[in-house]
């Protein structure tokens, strides 16, 4: 775990007590928050952090000689108001004197009251520490840390990912303004003309970074410039943030080896998978404008659109109708087995949410040269209806024409994403601007998407005689 790029919280009610532990983190650099209580002051944050990593806790916070219920007890509150419940993983390093007469073992009971308290997230490790030795040995810290973690530990790559991160925007940023730097011309007279110049050429760039994603045809006064030239930042983002990645963590072959070794025991459920294509290759809050990628419900779509010929998509060229008439004709008379079908099927029907995807080239959007949207008719496929194989085989699969199921989530409930490669239309872009999509494909999966239409639109047919 890399201090200086941690957040770091220290909670004692005597700061004498960790003078030494302040002024080194101080010495080299590294932010931290301190915090206190005890009976006569209070100095606690006015609502609970986020992204606490490393957290020094002392165990008595003015509780010397009470009892182990209050100390606890105290100990929690303390966490409840400086800890948000949305923190994510952070240690705990624990000044206690658990072996003197006074104190006894309070990590345990700590440990037990903690797992039980809803509001105060768990840490992924406790590191007990001796409070007297360690300020007069400040390294016992870092290889207490090591012992904890010492590339076994999974949650270390995580904690050093979001440190590389920080060092990464960093970079971007003090990138963006050498570039900013070079596009100043002349020599100025004076430190308020060089930051005059230095902010035109910084606006400038920025100008050409919302080009580049929206085109200049598709800008206008609005915020939206600003929005649009913070999108290429993330591409330099990563570069920097690989660039840290391979020089800094070569260290953790030891868990490599052990991930790799149970990779037969990761298998995901359908739930699962769901939930990581929805994190990596959806965006579930996208605004409202007419954008490639963009997921809509058909009746969003078609209700505004006002052409004399009616457009139809339909929901059952999903359905393997022979697979459905055949279990109809096994019922036979049975009345009740009939009737269970078809309320099973009424509800199959209305569980499936009809969906258009845009499809447009970026080029097109950029360029300002579209003169209508490409979409591609598909559905969301209920997963109740496709896990077993009872219902499994209702889905037209294995044709050419689908895309591939993908699952993922919509409203906390898991479903498939299919396309009919049948069904592509170009509709009027004016009418569209304003709806509201449901999801957005990011680029990865929208590009596999144009690849799969593409490909099945350019496929030859029989050539031969």
């Amino acid at each position: 775990m890399k201090l200086n790029e941690t957040k770091i919280v220290v909670v004692d009610d005597r700061k004498k007590d960790v003078e030494n532990l302040l002024k080194l983190l101080n010495k080299k650099g590294i932010a931290f928050n301190y915090y206190y209580e005890d009976a006569d002051i209070k100095n606690l944050p006015e609502s609970p952090l986020k992204n606490v990593r490393l957290l020094f806790l002392d165990f008595v916070l003015g509780t010397d000689s009470q009892q182990e219920k209050t100390k606890i007890s105290t100990l929690l509150t303390v966490l409840k108001k400086i800890l948000h419940v949305d923190n994510g993983p952070y240690v705990i390093l624990a000044w206690t004197l658990h072996n003197s007469d006074n104190n006894g073992d309070l990590v345990t009971p700590f440990k037990l009251e903690l797992y039980k308290n809803s509001d105060i997230p768990k840490p992924i490790a406790i590191v007990d520490l001796d409070k007297t030795n360690t300020m007069k040995n400040l390294s016992l810290i870092d290889k207490k840390l090591k012992k904890t973690f010492d590339g076994g530990n999974v949650f270390e790559i995580l904690l050093d990912w979001e440190s590389n991160g920080r060092v990464a925007l960093a970079e971007v940023i003090k990138t963006i303004n050498d570039i900013s730097l070079k596009g100043i011309t002349g020599v100025p007279v004076s430190l308020d003309k060089f930051s005059s110049s230095l902010r035109k050429s910084t606006e400038r760039n920025m100008y050409q970074f919302a080009a580049s994603v929206s085109g200049k045809d598709n800008l206008n006064s609005k915020n939206g410039i600003l929005i649009d030239a913070q999108f290429p930042l993330g591409g330099i983002f990563e570069d920097h943030l690989e660039k840290n990645i391979r020089e800094l963590t070569p260290q953790l072959k030891k868990l490599s080896k052990k991930i790799y070794k149970s990779r037969n025991m990761l298998k995901y459920s359908v739930a699962e998978r769901a939930e990581m294509n929805t994190f990596f290759l959806l965006s579930k809050n996208p605004e409202a404008s007419l954008k490639p990628g963009n997921i809509y419900k058909n009746t969003s779509i078609l209700k505004n659109i006002h052409r004399s010929g009616k457009i139809t998509f339909r929901k059952k060229d999903f359905f393997n109708e022979e697979k459905i008439k055949s279990e109809e004709k096994n019922c036979g008379t049975d009345a009740a087995r009939i009737r269970a079908l078809k309320n099973k099927m009424d509800e199959f029907n209305k569980s499936i949410i009809p969906i258009l995807i845009e499809i447009t080239p970026e080029c097109d959007y950029v360029q300002n040269s579209w003169k209508g949207a490409k979409f591609i008719f598909g559905v969301l496929w209920p997963s109740k209806f496709s896990d077993d194989t009872d219902t499994e085989k209702h889905i037209k699969l294995g044709e050419g024409r689908l895309f591939r199921k993908l699952p993922l989530k919509y409203k906390d409930k898991v479903y498939f994403l299919l396309l009919h490669s049948d069904y592509q239309s170009i509709l009027p872009i004016s009418p569209l601007r304003s709806i509201k999509p449901i999801l957005r494909a990011k680029k990865e999966l929208l590009a596999d998407i144009q690849h799969w239409s593409a490909s099945h639109a350019s496929r030859p047919g029989k050539t031969e005689f």
